[in-house]
């Protein structure tokens, strides 16, 4: 019962950037996992793990194998 949102149009520094602060709002004091559905690419990666430290959080990585069979 809970909404959930995945922009996929746009950079991904700007997708995760909007989602971020959506995520702090959802969960002020980060009690709740904070999870990134990204494709394998590095850059996202980078940049998913980037702001979850600049809001002093965790974050879990899935990778969506579907699309990391592309850089196989």
């Amino acid at each position: 019962g809970k909404p959930l949102s995945a922009p996929a149009r746009g950079p991904a520094a700007e997708v995760c950037a909007d989602a971020s602060p959506e995520a702090h709002r959802r969960d002020p004091e980060h009690k709740r996992p904070w999870i990134a559905v990204i494709d394998g690419n590095c850059h996202q990666i980078e940049t998913a793990e980037r702001l979850a430290g600049e809001y002093g959080v965790q974050v879990t990585i899935l990778i969506d194998v579907i699309h990391v069979r592309q850089y196989l």
